[in-house]
């Protein structure tokens, strides 16, 4: 019995997450790109990349809780 045994038993792991709260403390501060003058523009643009950085936090190992964790096999 060996890893390749097709009658072994899988095991699946469904884990869900959620950023932390103080995730956007970690979050780096996006630029607007080189080719954007006007400052309401410029400042619209950082506030959508920084939310959306922050909405993606629970992707990243390092700044996600774990909500759920459910076992099967």
């Amino acid at each position: 019995m060996g890893l390749d045994n097709a009658n072994a038993r899988r095991i699946v792991f469904d884990i869900e997450t959620a950023p932390i709260d103080s995730a956007a403390e970690f979050v780096e501060e996006p630029t607007a790109p080189a080719n954007y003058k006007d400052p309401e523009k410029i400042a619209a643009y950082i506030a959508e990349a920084k939310a959306k950085s922050i909405d993606r936090c629970a992707l990243d190992p390092d700044l996600a809780r774990i909500v759920a964790l459910a076992l099967g096999q």
